[in-house]
This record gives structure tokens, sequence and C-alpha cells, in this order.
């Protein structure tokens, strides 16, 4: 009924607007037109009946599933080929039960078997120097390694190791990840834009920036605060990616130190933690693998 409706009335608002935007080989020349509704109502009542269109128009509460929010779109993709290096920005990439493919598959381990890192736990020590190299997934399928004198190799070949050893100050191998994660939580890691915009509003003239952070979407919203808090427990689908958000991520003193074109900044990690008990964005596990691409809607499910 609201499709012939619509296509029979001049006076067209709200949703027969959208109706006429989406589907303008549908919505022809009106029967009816008005000043007001209840000039157009009158003018509609008092035409005969039309017949069935052959295909309707859509309900528009069809459009999406019931309880489906559009809730923002990626912005950014990000891939850290090798823990604790600085990544690279991507335009699509495949999401899979393990996270981004190939994120962090090589870490550069110590002769006390710890992976480098940021951060001391059972599975990792700090490094100094390993934010100031980076790594990238060459056309070929290789991980090359950067340092920050430009000179670039492949990941786990002998010159490779000896420079990160001198640059370490300590002998270090590069291995590829097998029974032990190099993920520190979880195979996602999402931020809002919203969430950094917030930070920065406490923060003027701080770097905040998203390579401190290290996430693996960064998710551009309208929304203002820290909105992907709420999504803790719920599902959400990207590009074709489903995916289950399910805790706050906790931040660490990565999200403090050097690297190039970001000078030290102990008071982000210390703001952080006054305000938010040291959290800012949230991990999720894969539902459903796919492809993710810059641009692509993030829906949050019912």
């Amino acid at each position: 009924m609201t499709g012939r409706l619509l296509e029979r009335a001049g006076m067209v608002t709200g949703w027969a607007a959208r109706l006429k935007g989406e589907f303008p080989e549908r919505v022809g020349q009106p029967d009816v037109s008005g000043a007001d509704l209840g000039e157009v109502a009158r003018g509609l009542l008092a035409l005969p009946e039309s017949p069935a269109l052959p295909n309707p128009l859509p309900n528009p509460l069809a459009w999406r599933a019931m309880g489906e929010v559009v809730v923002g779109r990626v912005e950014e993709i990000w891939r850290y080929p090798v823990k604790s290096l600085g990544g690279e920005r991507l335009a699509r990439v495949g999401i899979g039960a393990r996270g981004v493919e190939r994120d962090r598959l090589w870490a550069l381990r110590g002769k006390d078997g710890k992976l480098g890192s940021g951060k001391n736990t059972r599975r990792f020590r700090r490094m100094s120097g390993l934010l100031g190299a980076s790594a990238r997934i060459a056309s070929d399928g290789r991980t090359l390694v950067r340092l920050d004198n430009g000179a670039e190799m492949e990941a786990g070949d002998p010159g490779s190791a000896a420079a990160f050893s001198a640059l370490v100050g300590e002998e270090l191998e590069f291995t590829a990840e097998r029974a032990v994660s190099h993920l520190d939580d979880s195979p996602v890691h999402l931020v809002t834009t919203s969430s950094l915009a917030w930070l920065s509003a406490l923060m003027p003239g701080a770097a905040i920036e998203t390579r401190r952070f290290r996430p693996n979407l960064v998710i551009g919203v309208p929304a203002v605060g820290r909105p992907e808090e709420s999504w803790v427990g719920r599902r959400l689908r990207i590009g074709e990616v489903h995916m289950m958000i399910h805790k706050l991520t906790e931040r660490c003193v990565m999200t403090t130190m050097e690297q190039p074109g970001l000078h030290f900044q102990p008071s982000i990690l210390r703001m952080l933690e006054e305000q938010n008990s040291a959290r800012l964005g949230v991990y999720a596990t894969v539902e459903t693998p796919g492809l993710c691409s810059e641009g692509d809607e993030v829906v949050l499910l019912a």
C-alpha cells in the first residue's frame, strides 16, 4: 500500500523522499499534487483504485534486518607483519579466525626465548628500538623489514637478524609463529575515530595518532566519546567479516614510545589511566572470515 500511495502522491517527504532518490525509475509523475498532506490525501481518496504494481516498492523497514544499525565505516586498515615493528596501511585485506592475514606472523626472539615487544610479560620482553623499524608484505609474498636508515631486507635472512641484533644490542633471531601466538591478546583490535578525538581533546597539542595504538581497524564514526565500548558483547559485520566484540583494550607503554615522527610521550598512558582505567579501543574475535576494505560499512548486528 505504501508504495502505491507514494507513486500517486505529489507531496513526497521523509521515507518517500528516500524512495524517490533510491528508485527514481520506479517513482514516476504523480497523479495528485497538493500544498499540504491533507490536500494530497483528499486527492488520493478521490482517485479510482489503481491496479497492483507488478513489482511493489520495497518496505523501507525491510532494507535492513530488524535491529541492524550502521555505526560507521572502515577508515583505516593496518597490518604489522613483524611484532612490535611499525606496520603498513592497506586498502583491502582478508580477515580470518587468527585475525588480519599475516599480521604479526613474524617476531624477533632473544636468547631467553622471549619475543621482542614494548612491554614485559611472561611471553614478551621489552626491546628498545624496534618501533624505529617497520615491516611490509611485498608483492611476491616476502616479509620485508626496513631499518630507520632505509636499509630493507627479508625477515628471516641471517643478515636481517644480524642487523636487528646490532640495533637492539643483543643476539636476536627472527621466528615465524608456530605453537605460541605472537598476538598480545585477541585476533583483531579496533578503535574509533571518536575515541582518538576524545583523547586528543583531553590532551591539546599531543600527537594522538593511529600508529601509537596499533589497531587493525580504525572505524570512522559520527558519534562522540568512546562508542565502541558499548559494542562489547555485540556482533559487527564489516564487509564480509562477522566478528564478536568481547573486551576493552588495555593500553601499555607502547602508546608512549618514540617512533618515526612521534616522540616519547608518557603523558598519554597517564591520561588514559586517569580517565578510563588505561583502556582505549576494543578486541574482537572472528566468527565469519572474509574480505574487509576501506569504506566498508560497519553494521552493529541484533
